[in-house]
């Protein structure tokens, strides 16, 4: 069942949202009655149509509902379309396709109130961060053409420094520490929101601290001496059976990639600038390295990065004109 550019034009424009079941005969119950609660997070018809357009191509082509599907699957959806659709198309796809898929597994494990609706901007291209834990997350893996668009970084310090000013005064001691900890290590959102008490690691002395992360390939990071101090006097304030150091506001329990992502929003928000992304600073910290000439194999393996992602950020390091000292010896005036 093929659906042709001007059905696709038609199916825009429809004033309602279009039932995915006129689209593809290929989906389950459980796959429609997923989207059509999925589609009540857009914020309007169009988007939810275009969303109906792409999965049902992806269905038709395959043959198959979500339940079906494995990652070879996908691989070859994607290797069907790669000359049929421009690159920005193809990233349009298996954004969509993944957001769903991991809406699918917060679903599964009943998280679905810390669920924050992402629909993925198609006007800007950055690098995501790609978790595959859940079982349908898992088959949407990072294609070599997502890695073919520009690296994005879209944010200034004077951002940043009106955030943490914001946090300051606020008295917000866990996002200042957390996004002062992306921008100065350039650690992911996935290992902010595990980081456990117990992970941090000191001798003592003062340049020799840091954080140990556990996974495949342990590795240890490195963290300043002004910012470790910070994390301490948080660890000494959190107390929660997990042992996580990093937790909500609220609830107090450790943060899902989902509502960090949605409490870094608001802070924004409250400081008067563009909303940001923990990737985005994760981009501008491994910037800052390299501009500051530290050695590309050292960041890459310090950061836990793909080696071929390396040569974007080299390229776009020299065009920064401050050092990160700079800007942080300032960002850490913070009064507990």
């Amino acid at each position: 069942m093929q659906i042709s550019e001007e059905l696709f034009q038609k199916i825009l424009d429809q004033p309602n949202p279009v039932d995915l079941s006129r689209l593809t005969p290929y989906c389950s119950d459980f796959t429609l009655d997923s989207f059509s609660q999925y589609r009540k997070h857009f914020k309007n018809t169009r988007t939810a149509n275009e969303y109906a357009y792409m999965f049902a191509d992806f269905f038709n082509l395959l043959k198959k509902d979500i339940l079906q599907i494995s990652a070879e699957d996908v691989h070859y959806y994607f290797s069907s379309v790669r000359d049929k659709y421009s690159n920005h198309s193809l990233c349009t796809r298996i954004r969509a396709l993944r957001a769903f898929a991991r809406y699918l597994d917060a679903e599964a494990s009943n998280d679905t109130d810390d669920f924050d609706m992402v629909v993925p901007d198609l006007q800007r291209e950055e690098l995501a961060e790609i978790s595959d834990t859940g079982r349908f997350a898992g088959l949407f893996p990072e294609f070599s053409f997502e890695c073919e668009q520009s690296l994005v970084v879209g944010i200034t310090m004077r951002d940043i420094d009106r955030v943490l000013s914001t946090l300051m005064d606020e008295q917000n001691v866990t996002l200042f520490a957390i996004i002062s900890l992306v921008l100065r290590t350039g650690i992911t959102t996935e290992e902010i929101c595990g980081l456990k008490i117990q992970q941090l690691v000191t001798n003592g002395q003062a340049d020799q601290c840091g954080i140990m992360i556990l996974g495949i390939r342990n590795r240890f990071i490195k963290v300043p001496s002004d910012l470790f101090s910070l994390l301490l006097l948080l660890s000494e304030q959190t107390s929660n059976e997990t042992g996580n150091l990093f937790l909500t506001g609220l609830k107090r329990c450790p943060f899902t990639q989902r509502n960090l992502l949605l409490e870094i929003k608001k802070a924004c928000l409250r400081a008067g600038v563009r909303p940001f992304t923990l990737q985005q600073l994760r981009n501008f910290a491994i910037l800052l390295m390299l501009r500051s000439h530290a050695p590309e194999e050292l960041v890459s393996d310090y950061v836990s990065t793909d080696s071929r992602w390396m040569s974007k950020y080299k390229e776009a390091a020299p065009s920064l004109n401050a050092a990160p000292c700079d800007y942080v010896a300032l960002s850490l005036r913070y009064n507990s």
